[in-house]
């Protein structure tokens, strides 16, 4: 069923059949307690915070107030990633890397990575707990690797070099 398309629903403690609406107009009662009437969406359990993004299309949850609308991104972001995030155009319109979910309309928390690629979050910290430190999809560093640098570095100064020249009987090692 596509939710947009439906013009009548049925009151579960009535049974009138009636226009799309929040509150049933035989007897009165509360539809659900969130109700979008551009989604057609009905829920009771509020504590999730649904709201509806005008740009997104969609309702989402997590409370209005915890979110932005980045147009460039064309998707809701955390309000902590307002001006704190590289843009990539329609990133939540693309599949997890990880899961191959769809991010747009998951209700699993996504994450923005430095590069500007999206995927969800438990999937990112999965990623990092398995030493993978790269996007997958550009393979850009996903966080500061300038110290793990620096100490490789240290790490190759101490090591003695065998270089051999053209004389298969001559090499030299230097340090």
């Amino acid at each position: 069923m596509v939710r947009y398309d439906v013009k009548q629903v049925i009151c579960s403690v009535c049974d009138t059949e009636q226009s799309v609406a929040h509150v049933c107009t035989n007897c009165g009662i509360n539809m659900g307690e969130y109700f979008c009437d551009v989604c057609i969406f009905y829920d009771d359990d509020i504590d999730k915070g649904q709201f509806h993004c005008d740009d997104c299309g969609i309702c989402r949850v997590g409370g209005r107030e915890n979110f932005f609308h980045c147009k460039k991104c064309g998707s809701c972001y955390a309000v902590s990633l307002r001006n704190n995030h590289s843009c990539v155009e329609n990133s939540m319109r693309h599949h997890c890397p990880i899961c191959y979910e769809y991010l747009f309309d998951s209700l699993k928390d996504a994450t923005v990575m430095k590069c500007g690629h999206t995927m969800h979050r438990e999937c990112y910290h999965e990623m990092i707990k398995r030493d993978k430190y790269c996007c997958p999809i550009c393979s850009k560093s996903t966080m500061d690797m300038s110290g793990t640098s620096k100490r490789i570095d240290e790490e190759l100064l101490c090591i003695s070099v065998v270089v051999f020249s053209s004389c298969k009987l001559c090499f030299m090692v230097q340090s």
